[in-house]
């Protein structure tokens, strides 16, 4: 299996890569990165993890951060539609579902 992440997605990590570029260090950009690849290649491993919603789509944390990836199992590989920060809400989560 592979990912892929939706372009609404990748939009995403660039941002969260700037703003810890910008607010924290090149370091703790660099840290997410990582932790962001460890936690897609997890899912992509074990693709049942995480908190199914009631669409196909699952929601399973990035460790050490505030953000979570939102994904589904598809024939070809997991599909990241989101890398959502925990803090918000639950009409931005629909929204992502959606890709």
């Amino acid at each position: 299996m592979s990912y892929v992440l939706a372009p609404e997605a990748a939009e995403e990590l660039q941002e969260i890569f700037e703003w810890y570029l910008a607010h924290a260090s090149s370091r703790v950009a660099a840290i997410f990165l990582e932790e962001f690849e460890r936690t897609a290649r997890l899912v992509e491993r074990e693709p049942g993890l995480g908190t199914m919603t009631g669409n196909g789509w699952a929601v399973f944390p990035v460790f050490r951060y505030p953000y979570s990836l939102i994904y589904r199992a598809t024939d070809e590989g997991i599909r990241i539609g989101a890398i959502a920060h925990k803090r918000r809400g639950p009409g931005y989560r629909k929204t992502a579902e959606q890709r």
